[in-house]
């Protein structure tokens, strides 16, 4: 189970990670079972993912391990949000042979959750055994927690399949970089399972640059307003005109010399100015904050 601190750490990468592409996923609503491979039949239209990094890094999954797809996905209590998928076929601008492409899943139905309570072992020629978390699983087929789903029984369907958590830097597991075969496999080699650990880390660090990327320009935003919020006070206070500092406001007329107190009627002081300043500028910033 994914615990809330891990919930929020995955949804510290992801939004911002919209944010940076400018644009949000397929919302898989529109989907009502990734049981068959060939969605298109539903009507559903995979796209590609909109970050080139993450999809170049998918590629390089599938032509390093002579799979049939990867993908790079976030996972939180509900959801799996698949961020890139590549194939054999796919290039950088085209979705040709995509199964789900960028989209949001069940996380029940996939498999990449299972990476994050599992360990996946590879071994050397000389017995040596490698570890960490993911999973592998050589024939979906024969594995109890797949073999009657959908997407396994069907032919082809998912045979071999093989994922590692992707863990942020406070050490949550907060995704998986996986791949599948419509082919068994015998596992990975120690080296290949260390390129899927290694690559997973680099995406990791993309994500953080992604989240650098969108507060680093939040941070600029508010130097900016509050740049002019100051600007604007200074103008209120008359510091724009150094004969304003000899003219008594207009609001407050001088007394008459009759010896008869006057009052002094209630009107804004730049206290309130600033105030007023100060709100206009939070708006300006978030209209929902009003």
């Amino acid at each position: 189970m994914v615990s809330r601190a891990q919930e929020r750490e995955v949804h510290r990468y992801y939004q911002p990670w919209l944010s940076a592409q400018g644009s949000s996923l397929n919302v898989a609503s529109q989907v009502d079972s990734i049981g068959q491979l060939e969605l298109s039949a539903q009507g559903y239209q995979p796209q590609a993912a909109p970050d080139k990094a993450l999809l170049t890094f998918a590629q390089l999954a599938v032509s390093r391990l002579n799979v049939k797809r990867a993908m790079v996905s976030l996972i939180d209590t509900t959801s799996q949000m698949i961020l890139a998928e590549a194939t054999r076929n796919l290039s950088l601008t085209t979705s040709n042979d995509l199964w789900l492409g960028s989209t949001v899943l069940t996380r029940p139905s996939a498999v990449c959750e299972h990476c994050f309570t599992n360990d996946a072992t590879a071994r050397s020629n000389d017995g040596q055994a490698y570890t960490c978390r993911g999973l592998i699983v050589d024939d979906c087929r024969f594995d109890d927690r797949f073999k009657d789903r959908p997407y396994v029984v069907q032919e082809p369907g998912v045979r071999f399949y093989a994922g590692v958590a992707i863990v942020s830097r406070s050490g949550h597991a907060i995704g998986a970089y996986a791949i599948s075969d419509d082919h068994p496999r015998n596992g990975l080699s120690v080296e290949e399972l260390k390129f899927l650990e290694e690559t997973a880390a680099a995406i990791m660090e993309h994500l953080e640059w992604a989240r650098d990327r969108v507060d680093r320009f939040k941070g600029e935003r508010v130097v900016r307003g509050m740049a002019s919020f100051i600007e604007g006070c200074s103008s209120m206070d008359g510091r724009s005109d150094p004969k304003a500092a000899d003219t008594p406001p207009a609001a407050f007329p001088q007394p008459k010399d009759n010896g008869a107190p006057t009052a002094r009627p209630q009107v804004a002081t730049r206290n309130s100015y600033r105030r007023q300043a100060i709100s206009a500028h939070r708006r300006s910033l978030d209209p929902e904050a009003a």
